[in-house]
């Protein structure tokens, strides 16, 4: 019976993260990047304020009281938060749901490549097959076989590269310096912390857009609740969850099934086609995905997205 909860649970997680790709390409036509990052933020830590008792770990953890693990939790909610939503969703404005599925999730990659240069991480040929079969697959899905032609925006991709490399590194301070803290607290910490530097961010480079957000549309409200409360706050209590009964090693050996759902999310929400190089590519992107997350690894890092 709680296998069979667990397995829900985690069904949940994965097909709430695909659908978040389609889901923000529509929700984009109603606000600008930014401004929709920043309500997303708010909206996700006020949520989870409501259930933060529901996440809190019987487990004693480190305090949060001292200035330095502040400074680090608010550098940790501007890599996995702030920079991550900021450059994905401006990305997105110019790249495919379905392909920015595929190149966001390209962060596990590089969080072995990071483990090995700041933990030094044994690297083994099956994950350095992974991370090479990786980032083949992601160069078709981006360029179609044909540099000549590329087939995605060249700064969309570099925002939405930015983005899987902001996340991936978000790891390294984890690792670092964060683990042993209660996981609720933390959560909740960043978000408040990132809710304000996107307000600071959005305040510096388009005031007026906060003003703009069409919250009158019931399309934009409903995405906006679904990937903030579903999506962060009600995924991180799930993540966690599961997280204290599996372990991190098993959570992460299905993260690829995210871009594939966002795939097939962006076909059917927004009639988006890829082509036969771009499927080849997508296939062999993911495969790589697989292989890294094979048995113990620097995943071990891996937190919420």
């Amino acid at each position: 019976m709680k296998l069979s909860r667990d397995w829900i649970l985690l069904s949940i997680l994965l097909v709430g993260w695909g659908l978040n790709y389609p889901l923000v390409k529509i929700g984009l036509e109603y606000s600008t990047p930014l401004a929709f990052s920043f309500y997303r933020v708010v909206v996700a830590v006020s949520a989870l304020l409501i259930i933060l008792p529901l996440m809190k770990s019987k487990k004693p953890s480190a305090s949060f009281r001292s200035v330095k693990t502040l400074i680090i939790t608010f550098l940790f909610g501007a890599t996995s938060i702030v920079f991550f939503l900021g450059f994905w969703f401006t990305g997105e404005t110019l790249v495919d749901a379905g392909i920015t599925a595929v190149i966001i999730n390209t962060y596990p990659l590089f969080m072995v490549l990071f483990a090995k240069i700041f933990f030094s991480d044994k690297l083994t040929p099956l994950k350095t097959l992974g991370i090479i079969a990786g980032f083949v697959g992601t160069f078709l899905v981006v360029t179609g076989g044909n540099l000549a032609t590329l087939s995605v925006d060249p700064f969309g991709f570099a925002l939405l590269l930015a983005a899987s490399i902001s996340f991936a590194s978000s790891s390294v301070i984890y690792r670092k310096w964060l683990i042993g803290f209660d996981r609720a607290t933390l959560n909740t910490l960043q978000l408040f912390f990132s809710a304000l530097m996107l307000l600071v961010w959005t305040l510096a480079t388009n005031a007026g857009s906060l003003l703009t957000v069409q919250f009158t549309n019931p399309t934009f409200l409903v995405i906006l609740l679904f990937t903030a409360v579903l999506n962060t706050s009600i995924a991180y209590v799930i993540w966690m969850l599961l997280l204290e009964k599996h372990g991190l090693v098993w959570l992460s050996s299905w993260i690829f099934f995210v871009p594939i759902i966002g795939l097939i999310g962006a076909t059917l929400l927004l009639n988006e086609s890829i082509g036969t190089i771009q499927l080849i590519g997508f296939a062999i992107t993911i495969s790589g995905i697989v292989l890294v997350n094979r048995k113990k690894s620097a995943l071990k890092v891996l937190k919420t997205s």
